[in-house]
């Protein structure tokens, strides 16, 4: 009998076809539960979907930033699942609360065609969300994008923003939830106008999304964190639990509570996290971890320098940190400009910080 874990219900033996999906793929979640999430960030999405929904908020764009592998679309896609067959009616002047259910999906994702130009993958992006605006009443789907448009092209991202503009414009007093999930970073470059706080070398809301965007009443945007070391561990405990047989095999499985303490504590993306996972327990060599490390944001760095860091007493190492782990941001003008915008929101006796910049 094929046993199965209480939790994730993952079985614990696969059929031999399923033997080489990756891991992230094999053991992505099922449920709502099952997502590597902090609980109040899931209260927060949850209410801002349902209340797009019941049309309580004048939301039009659900906006999800963060790191890469915080869990961002993979919530959306599982509360898509949840929230949408209820909102669905027969009657597509209205999105009264019922319990019958339709054939249309529970969300919609667009993906970018990479064999067009980028001036044609955002009319492709527009003509996507005008065909979007009908998926209401017993067609109710959630709109999720994740892949964007080339925005690194100046024009391209002009008719990508534009589009958006035109949704939170339309005249259709009823459109279902849009949901887009930004994986924010910093981008290295060898460009001697890199220091810039432009889309070159920050991919982050205000240089994808534009400012102008992002303050209008009815862009709501929540931000994400790295997945905190605790549900990190929590996650691939029973991953490993599950795929004992492949640690025994390769020697693995006494080691795994050390590799997997040190793994948590130094990745904040969960599916990099598993991949990571993966490779040290399918080989029967021993290897050094390699991961992906989450630098600090622009604006978390701001926070560092302003407030301090628990991490790093002293505030010499941790200005050093930050300049060796954020690509050179710290030390560039527009970071200094950011300070002096945020010097009235705390008194400074001492502006030490400050002076080592």
């Amino acid at each position: 009998m094929v046993k199965s874990d209480p939790v994730t219900k993952h079985k614990v033996s696969e059929p031999d076809d399923e033997r080489n999906i990756p891991w992230f793929q094999k053991y992505e979640p099922r449920s709502i539960n099952e997502v590597a999430l902090h609980k109040r960030k899931l209260n927060d999405v949850t209410a801002s979907l349902d209340n797009m929904l019941s049309q309580t908020s004048e939301t039009r764009i659900l906006l999800l930033t963060g790191p890469s592998g915080c869990s961002k679309s993979t919530i959306v896609r599982q509360l898509a699942h949840s929230l949408i067959p209820k909102y669905r009616s027969s009657n597509h002047n209205s999105m009264t609360l019922l319990s019958h259910q339709s054939a249309s999906p529970d969300y919609i994702e667009y993906i970018s065609d990479l064999s067009m130009n980028g001036t044609n993958q955002s009319n492709n992006f527009r003509q996507f969300l005008d065909n979007c605006k009908y998926r209401i009443g017993s067609n109710l789907s959630l709109i999720l994008v994740e892949d964007f448009p080339n925005v690194f092209h100046t024009e391209t991202r002009k008719i990508f923003q534009n589009a958006l503009m035109e949704w939170l414009y339309c005249d259709n007093e009823q459109l279902p939830p849009l949901v887009l999930c930004l994986s924010e970073c910093e981008i290295e470059t060898d460009n001697p106008r890199g220091n810039s706080f432009s889309v070159d070398n920050m991919y982050t809301a205000e240089t994808i999304i534009g400012r102008e965007l992002l303050n209008d009443p009815r862009v709501e945007r929540i931000k994400f964190n790295p997945i905190s070391m605790t549900l990190t561990k929590k996650t691939l405990n029973i991953i490993a639990t599950n795929e004992k047989a492949t640690l025994k095999k390769n020697e693995k499985w006494v080691q795994k509570n050390a590799f997997i303490n040190e793994l948590s504590q130094n990745c904040g993306d969960i599916r990099a996290s598993i991949c990571a996972l993966e490779f040290w327990a399918t080989t029967n060599i021993e290897l050094e971890m390699a991961i992906r490390k989450q630098p600090p944001s622009y604006f978390h760095a701001i926070g560092k320098i302003m407030y301090g860091s628990k991490d790093i007493p002293d505030d010499n190492k941790m200005i050093n940190a930050l300049m060796s782990s954020t690509s050179g941001i710290v030390s560039n003008s527009s970071f200094k400009l950011g300070l002096l915008e945020n010097l009235s929101l705390i008194h400074i006796s001492e502006p030490t910080r400050l002076r080592c910049i």
